[in-house]
């Protein structure tokens, strides 16, 4: 996860979800990550974000782990990754496990981006760490547009205070919250 520099800045800004790359839905797990992984390359590409304290960009990097399609190795997964040091959180397809990950990003205080398509009847108004993104196309599209309205979040914020992340992405970001 985010490894620290001797000053205390980041050395990489970690992006975490878990996906269902083995068993039934593997196919959408897989959709997602090549959408998630394309977001990341091309601001990596482009030299990383530019970041406080770190004297220059930072890299950003993917941490995907394999819940095969269960809730909860999706609520170990995504505790393990807020217990590691991740950065932000981004969401899965299936509303059960949209759920699971929508729980934990409550109770740990810590953004989870993810596309309101596959969230269909969550209260996402009441959820105060979820944000939500109107993305468009197949799944592999939708992927990359949630994660690059992170990663947007991210340069325009350029710290990983949870507070911040949350409140530069409702400034900056518009998506119904129903």
């Amino acid at each position: 996860m985010a490894c620290a520099r001797p000053n205390g800045a980041p050395r990489e800004i970690t992006v975490c979800t878990s996906l269902p790359l083995s068993g039934r839905a593997h196919d959408a797990g897989e959709q997602m990550r090549r959408g998630y992984e394309r977001a990341v390359a091309e601001v990596n590409r482009a030299g990383g974000l530019r970041w406080r304290g770190s004297g220059g960009v930072l890299p950003v990097s993917l941490q995907v782990r394999n819940d095969e399609g269960h809730p909860a190795q999706v609520e170990a997964a995504t505790e393990a990754f807020m217990a590691g040091g991740c950065d932000l959180l981004l969401g899965t397809a299936s509303p059960v496990r949209m759920a699971v990950q929508v729980s934990v990003a409550e109770r740990l205080h810590r953004p989870l981006f993810l596309d309101v398509h596959d969230s269909p009847g969550f209260p996402l108004s009441r959820a105060r760490w979820t944000v939500p993104v109107t993305a468009e196309g197949d799944l592999e599209a939708r992927a990359h547009a949630v994660a690059s309205a992170a990663l947007r979040v991210l340069r325009t914020a350029r710290r990983t205070d949870a507070s911040v992340l949350r409140d530069t992405a409702r400034q900056i970001l518009s998506a119904p919250a129903d």
